[in-house]
């Protein structure tokens, strides 16, 4: 385990410093051992040099993105990572936080999955690089990080009640994930609050999609009758399957637009093929299994940066929802909004 773990974390409950014993291993690796509550006294294990704060979770809405997002990294989720030439497109069009900035910095990968773009981060030589996620994903991006660099930490828990001690990162960014947890906003507020001053914030949610859009009346009414006759449905049922029920529901849909060459859903789009099976069931989960998937405009979430005391706010590239914010030294500091149009 990095010898700076213990200096970044806190009891995620009564937030009060914690105590470690080693049981089994040595200090670069542990195998075992526990954290322990100076105040609570609330165990939180560590297994195999990942450090567990919610192995149950809590909250019923964290359980349930547990168990969703465990089986999509276990399962289905084998081609995304290893497509690196393209992660590193996506990350650097998108977290607007470069590698000087990176590099000799303390870095958060808030909800960093199987590690998507950790490995990405661990080459451009952080200080340190804390993985952090709900998941089981958690364990593969910690050993694909520590292919790249030693000075990786691996933690598992709830990002709306995570237990990181306040302004303890030079740049966090969180790719996909707030949009999940059921309270974005406070999840939002909870991330930005681990950022030192003059440190950087990057996010991506999902963008706000207004269902009536179509300035042509037809199209308009298609786009109506999809949402509720077919959207909302298939989204009410997928919450009381389980994941692999959830794909054998969707895979005769997947088969009819693969074979007219047509998105209905709107789970279609691989980078290098437009019906990729792989591509095309990760979306079916993340999208219609997920319990939370909340959409957002980017005018809502540049209110979000300047609220929790954000200049230097700039729109990425791509994905249309993706902002990173440097915090302000001081609350009187002026504020000021970039947009990268390709």
């Amino acid at each position: 385990m990095h010898p700076k773990a213990q200096s970044l974390i806190q009891c995620p409950k009564c937030k009060c410093d914690l105590s470690f014993e080693l049981i089994k291993g040595e200090m670069r690796y542990v195998e075992y051992g526990e954290f322990v509550c100076s105040s609570c006294l609330t165990v939180y294990p560590v297994e195999q040099d990942i450090i567990y704060f919610a192995k149950s979770p809590d909250r019923s809405a964290a359980q349930s993105q547990r168990e969703t997002y465990s089986y999509w990294w276990d399962e289905s989720h084998d081609g995304l990572k290893y497509n690196t030439e393209r992660n590193s497109e996506i990350f650097k069009e998108t977290i607007k936080i470069d590698d000087k900035q990176i590099k000799g910095s303390i870095v958060l990968d808030a909800g960093c999955g199987n590690g998507r773009f950790s490995s990405i981060v661990a080459k451009k030589k952080p200080e340190l690089l804390v993985l952090f996620d709900l998941s089981h994903g958690i364990t593969e991006a910690y050993k694909e990080a520590l292919t790249h660099s030693q000075d990786v930490i691996a933690i598992q828990g709830d990002i709306v009640n995570s237990p990181f001690k306040n302004e303890v990162f030079d740049n966090v960014y969180s790719w996909g994930v707030l949009h999940h947890t059921g309270e974005t906003r406070k999840a939002f507020h909870h991330v930005s609050s681990l950022v030192k001053k003059k440190g950087n914030f990057g996010v991506y949610v999902y963008e706000n999609h207004p269902v009536y859009q179509y300035d042509n009346i037809f199209l308009r009414l298609i786009s109506i009758l999809r949402e509720l006759l077919l959207i909302r449905p298939l989204r009410f049922v997928s919450q009381f399957l389980s994941p692999k029920n959830v794909i054998r529901i969707f895979r005769p849909i997947f088969y009819l637009e693969r074979l007219f060459n047509i998105g209905v859903v709107g789970c279609h789009g691989g980078v290098d093929n437009k019906f990729d099976k792989n591509h095309y069931f990760r979306v079916v989960i993340d999208r219609f299994k997920s319990r939370y998937a909340t959409e957002h405009s980017v005018e809502e979430v540049v209110r979000w940066f300047i609220d929790e005391g954000y200049g230097r706010i700039e729109v990425g590239e791509g994905v249309k929802v993706c902002l990173t914010g440097k915090k302000l030294e001081a609350p009187e500091a002026i504020v000021s909004v970039y947009i990268n149009k390709k």
